[in-house]
């Protein structure tokens, strides 16, 4: 039992019959079969952004200088000014 997974079989027996014109037909091939991988390239990289800003944002949280600045202050109060 042989497995192709390259082409379609209407593809294979019209290059076949064709008798060597067999780039053109890749090519339409080609681009009928990476018509989808568009979209999902865009969802891996959009993916792999939210991964990396999670990271870093985990990262800066752990490891930036967030402690509050202490310091007394003082104001005076006017109490009854009658």
């Amino acid at each position: 039992m042989l497995y192709t997974f390259a082409q379609e079989p209407a593809a294979v027996a019209s290059s076949a019959v064709s008798g060597g014109n067999k780039s053109r037909e890749d090519q339409a091939f080609r681009e009928k079969t990476r018509k989808g991988k568009t979209m999902g390239r865009i969802i891996k990289a959009l993916l792999l952004l939210v991964i990396l800003g999670f990271v870093g944002l985990t990262g800066y949280a752990y490891l930036g200088d967030l402690a509050p600045v202490q310091g007394e202050v003082k104001k005076p109060v006017v109490l009854n000014a009658n």
